[in-house]
């Protein structure tokens, strides 16, 4: 879990003394490749930090933007995120939200983008964090708030606001761009209600006329105002409702309820200047712009071992999902001296700066990477959820069995898990 650092963290540190040729190595190092030109360290109480790069047209921007961004905190981060702090690269603290802590060391942050600026830095390891973060206005894409349905019955806009709020038990939470949704983004299917919420950008004035579907239960509101409740996920207009608005943008929201199955749901609208039902764009929520994460730094030190994980494909056999992954070392200034150990904890090791590793089973895996560069030497252990990649599931990527067993074929069978041994034997 998050904040167990005794139990996911391991950092090693030795100088040792080395011939001048390696000596003129490592000074060449810490002269040339320390990070030069970056951003002051805001607060040394935050002893880590990823740069984030946002791809934004931050010179038109309307100051309503918010941007998303995923990373692994190699278990420096506090349980709840609490100590996670976005800044500006000249250090103001920006308003900022911690959309989920876990499965693993992964963060997801959601954070108000300022203007003109486009780099970021998030910063965490802070056991004792001090100021409290402001909450960025959700009114920029949609706000998806998923939680575990409290029971009840839902006929209408009043039962649908009661579960609502009765429901406390949190599921996860993301920026979604479209009022619509076909899987559960955060595992398999259970019975849960959701929020979405956010801001409409109605481009002309008129009447506007929405319709819902939803499985089981949802209903629309704008500006506040119930519009339309869904009784079902039908393929039609029936379940609609209209409202006149001037041009600009709205306060919108939807309630969802969904007790077996995927969790499915969808609005359409008819604009004014249009004839027929479209469903709504996300320009007209405000589409969420793509963050760059850069690599793990720690203050006041140089060398600190870090990687990037890419889900590459799942692999079904005999009612059952084995998991293929690529982690590339990386550091926050690259140098083709480094030296690459990995142990990828479910028994198996490798060296090198990029390694493609198959996990025979889901959960929880502690992933020890060692860099090397003469005689520094760092040590960072990450924990990763190995899982389907529940935010693709429509489209998730696919490998063949050949593609999987290639890899699997070179593992130390000594060492396998006695929970993988089967899947390993039948790769």
């Amino acid at each position: 879990m998050l904040g167990r650092m005794q139990n996911s963290r391991c950092r090693v540190r030795n100088v040792v003394a080395v011939k001048p040729t390696g000596l003129l190595l490592v000074l060449l190092f810490f002269c040339v490749f320390t990070p030069a030109g970056r951003a002051g360290w805001f607060d040394a109480g935050w002893s880590y930090r990823r740069q984030l790069d946002v791809e934004w047209p931050a010179d038109k921007a309307s100051s309503d933007e918010l941007a998303m961004a995923d990373f692994y905190a190699a278990g420096h981060v506090q349980p709840k995120g609490e100590d996670v702090r976005v800044t500006t690269d000249e250090g103001k603290v920006v308003p900022s939200s911690v959309m989920t802590a876990g499965p693993g060391d992964r963060v997801r942050v959601v954070f108000a983008l300022v203007r003109p600026v486009k780099r970021y830095f998030v910063y965490f390891g802070n056991t004792q964090p001090t100021g409290k973060v402001e909450e960025p206005k959700f009114g920029w894409g949609l706000l998806l708030d998923m939680r575990k349905f409290p029971g009840g019955d839902v006929r209408n806009f009043q039962q649908i606001e009661a579960a609502w709020a009765k429901a406390t038990e949190p599921i996860g939470r993301i920026l979604w761009d479209r009022l619509n949704i076909g899987f559960d983004p955060f595992g398999e299917p259970r019975p849960c209600i959701i929020k979405y919420s956010g801001s409409l950008f109605t481009p002309v004035d008129g009447e506007y006329t929405f319709a819902v579907s939803a499985h089981n239960r949802g209903g629309l509101y704008v500006d506040d105002k119930p519009i339309a409740f869904a009784e079902g996920n039908v393929g039609d207009i029936r379940f609609a409702g209209k409202m006149d608005l001037k041009r600009g943008r709205h306060d919108v929201a939807f309630l969802h309820v969904h007790t077996d199955g995927d969790p499915r749901m969808h609005v359409a609208w008819k604009r004014p200047d249009q004839p027929k039902f479209e469903p709504i764009g996300a320009e007209f929520f405000g589409a969420v712009p793509r963050v760059a994460v850069g690599s793990l730094e720690e203050h006041n030190k140089t060398l600190t071992a870090d990687f990037r994980l890419e889900y590459l494909g799942e692999c079904f056999y005999v009612n059952h999902y084995s998991h293929r992954y690529r982690l590339s070392g990386q550091l926050a200034k690259p140098f083709a001296g480094a030296k690459y150990d990995w142990d990828f904890g479910d028994g198996q090791t490798g060296t090198g700066p990029v390694m493609e590793h198959v996990y025979l089973a889901d959960g929880d895996y502690v992933v020890k990477l060692t860099v090397r560069l003469g005689g520094n030497v760092d040590v960072q252990s990450t924990t990763i959820h190995v899982s389907r990649l529940y935010e693709r599931i429509d489209n998730p990527p696919n490998d063949p069995v050949g593609v999987q067993s290639k890899i699997v074929q070179t593992y130390d069978v000594t060492k396998i898990p006695a929970n993988s041994l089967g899947w390993a034997t039948l790769l």
